[in-house]
């Protein structure tokens, strides 16, 4: 079974509404009606990819009318796309890049998935005919686009709403929420081999329920995996956020995002501005909680101290000296068993005006991790009277397959090579809980093998499903209970190298 997922958009929802545009003129000001489409429109009928048509691009965003921009930067201006159904954002490169770095680096963009990452609906990149008058004569030229589409988020970003709403950014509810979320999203880029490049209040937009989500994050994507340098007029980055070994020397490193992650949470601690003293910063919290009973101001003034401490930590000199994001997590009080290793992306090098990509990782593996849910798997005598789906009430999953009678366990799932990043080890876990009263399979001994690929399989050593070792049991692997009360069990080791693909 290939594991696919489902690239459908969370938009919010606004009223129908006919969109027009003003065309002012001397002696009348007539008004250009203009389509509106439905989100299913964007679609090519034949696409399998999210591949998206031009013309209704077009549409939506008025033929990218400079009155329907809402962003700009360096690589690409941003334009509003209105919908019948919604809205989304619509990104357009300044320069064409290489064809197989933008098609690479839309399909990453489309398989990331996380709540506080902004979403990356579609595409478009082709060429289209356009007549032009060049020496007195019409020609026929082509003009080629790439378009990223995106979903809209209503609440703008996170600078503008630390400028125009100082009275919700003095509860600390809300800061610690907003900084939680873009460490977590964060952490998902860098678990995919993405660095940002560019964190900043600016690139993190909130939802409607005001859930952070980091924006503008595939250009650095771009930049890793490009084969040629790209031109730019200054130094990637916003002066203020970006790391000193960035602006000394061009180099740019996972810990880059770390330091400018310092800088976004100092400017949220201080509702938006920059401070001389993190002390000052900690009285000004103490005094906006004096109005909490005791036990509750001191749960949020030690939340506010920790972030404090992340702060400082991330913005150190030496990149070596600040956290990954997996330990800023743990210190915000994440449950990091569950969360994925971070892997150490390639490093991004450049000189003053330009930045030239050094994709190789040659001798560097990783440790990182994908969750296969049991509706993923398959499982053997797929018959109801062998098993049932139920749901428990402290799982953080809808549902679970709850074996009844099974006397042959043979659960299997797959994951495409292309979900996975090239060159890192993987472990393979079956994590499960044992019924108060069971029988048949504990404490049995089993085997398990992984096959790669649908070619060749690796077989792992004996397994058990029960905890009860036996002295001469040396060769067996036994489960490890996790913290969360469910046990985890070791199947096999591989490594996401040229055979898998």
């Amino acid at each position: 079974m290939y594991l696919g997922i489902s690239a459908a958009s969370a938009l919010s929802q606004v009223p129908s509404a006919l969109a027009l545009r003003q065309q002012i003129s001397k002696h009348s000001m007539p008004r250009k009606v203009v389509k509106l489409h439905r989100l299913e429109d964007l679609f090519c009928e034949t696409s399998t990819d999210k591949s998206m048509k031009l013309q209704v691009l077009q549409d939506i965003t008025e033929n990218f009318s400079v009155d329907t921009v809402i962003g700009s930067g360096g690589f690409a201006v941003v334009h509003k796309g209105k919908l019948e159904d919604g809205c989304v954002a619509v990104k357009k490169f300044h320069e064409v890049l290489e064809y197989k770095s933008f098609e690479r680096e839309v399909d990453c963009l489309i398989r990331i998935k996380h709540q506080n990452i902004v979403r990356c609906i579609g595409y478009y990149a082709g060429e289209q005919k356009k007549m032009v008058m060049m020496d007195g004569k019409n020609l026929l030229v082509g003009v080629r686009h790439q378009l990223i589409c995106f979903e809209y988020l209503h609440n703008g970003s996170l600078r503008r709403n630390l400028d125009d709403d100082y009275h919700c950014w003095s509860q600390w509810n809300m800061c610690y929420d907003t900084i939680r979320g873009i460490c977590l999203g964060l952490h998902h880029l860098h678990e995919h081999r993405i660095l940002h490049g560019d964190i900043k209040p600016d690139n993190i937009l909130l939802g409607d329920d005001m859930t952070p989500k980091i924006a503008d994050f595939g250009l650095s994507r771009l930049l890793e995996q490009g084969k040629s340098r790209i031109l730019i007029e200054k130094k990637y980055g916003t002066q203020g956020y970006t790391a000193p070994e960035y602006t000394n020397n061009g180099e740019f490193t996972i810990k880059s995002d770390i330091y400018s992650l310092g800088v976004l949470i100092e400017n949220i601690l201080n509702n938006g501005q920059h401070t001389i003293s993190m002390d000052d910063t900690l009285g000004k919290w103490s005094g906006r909680l004096d109005q909490l009973d005791a036990s509750e101001k001191h749960t949020q003034l030690e939340q506010v101290r920790a972030c404090i401490d992340i702060s400082k930590r991330c913005r150190q000199h030496e990149p070596e000296s600040r956290p990954v994001t997996q330990d800023i997590l743990g210190s915000l009080g994440v449950d990091t068993s569950s969360l994925p290793v971070s892997v150490q992306p390639a490093s991004i090098t450049g000189m003053e005006s330009m930045v030239q990509a050094e994709p190789s990782l040659e001798g560097e593996t990783g440790r990182t991790s994908k969750m296969l849910q049991s509706e993923s798997l398959l499982i053997a005598n797929n018959k109801p009277r062998h098993w049932r789906w139920i749901s428990l009430p402290d799982s953080r999953f809808a549902k679970y397959a709850e074996l009844l009678s099974v006397y042959f366990l043979a659960i299997s799932g797959e994951v495409s090579p292309a979900d996975l990043c090239a060159g890192a080890s993987y472990t393979v876990y079956l994590v499960y809980k044992l019924a108060s009263s069971s029988c048949g399979l504990r404490g049995f001994v089993q085997t398990s093998s992984l096959r790669l690929h649908g070619e060749h399989t690796v077989a792992t050593s004996k397994v058990s499903l029960g905890q009860e070792a036996c002295a001469s049991d040396s060769d067996v692997t036994y489960p490890v209970p996790r913290s969360d009360g469910w046990l985890e069990l070791k199947l096999a080791e591989f490594t996401n190298d040229d055979e898998m693909r």
